[in-house]
């Protein structure tokens, strides 16, 4: 796991161009990540410009299969 401001430095990074308002993200976390955290996520995005990002979870299912 990477701290906001870490991830924060990545996502200007990667969406440094004009055409970042016309980014397809998708946010995938575990089932242990919490909303707040998924809302900080959703929030660094917007401040860079991404029009808009998909939210999904994701449970693992413990034995190594998908």
């Amino acid at each position: 796991p990477m701290d906001l401001i870490e991830l924060g430095v990545r996502l200007r990074a990667a969406f440094s161009s004009d055409s970042t308002r016309d980014a397809r993200v998708l946010v995938r976390a575990d089932a242990r990540a919490s909303t707040s955290r998924l809302n900080e996520v959703v929030r660094l995005l917007h401040e860079i410009g991404v029009g808009s990002a998909r939210m999904g979870t994701e449970v693992p299912s413990g034995d190594g299969q998908p």
